[in-house]
């Protein structure tokens, strides 16, 4: 076999490899750039609250509520930019579970969950569907 071919197969798999590979990163970089992360926090001054400590602003927030079985209180939020939160009172002071669903700047969505205080963030919507009409809006809520 000629060698100068060796070599030039060699080279067009190293760079096709190279090509692949800063793909990939670049990919994610460009997730992980605007990805935002809320975790929900305890206080007993001002009950709950949910911190985004991720890299971009969460949006289409859905925060509920759950006794371990059941979700309600679907409350629809405003977004919240990254390093601020929002005090979400009307959740009572011990519910079993706490989630909310929200989306990046790119339309991808996730939800965090809080169970027995463990924060668990999941890709894609993991609470139930609710109409419309059934989600609260934040401004209705009791302060």
């Amino acid at each position: 076999m000629n060698p100068e071919l060796v070599i030039s197969v060699i080279a067009l798999f190293v760079a096709l490899t190279s090509v692949i590979i800063s793909f990939y990163f670049s990919r994610l970089t460009s997730k992980t750039s605007v990805f935002p992360v809320l975790v929900f926090v305890y206080n007993k001054q001002w009950s709950w609250k949910m911190c985004n400590v991720g890299n971009g602003p969460a949006l289409s927030v859905v925060v509920a509520r759950s006794d371990g079985e059941i979700w309600d209180l679907p409350t629809r939020c405003y977004p919240i930019g990254v390093g601020n939160d929002l005090k979400i009172p009307w959740v009572g002071h011990n519910p079993r579970q706490l989630g909310v669903s929200y989306c990046d700047a790119h339309n991808r969505y996730y939800t965090s969950i809080c169970k027995d205080d463990f924060n668990k963030i999941l890709n894609g919507i993991q609470l139930p569907k609710w109409d419309k009409k059934d989600i609260i809006r934040q401004w209705e809520m009791p302060k």
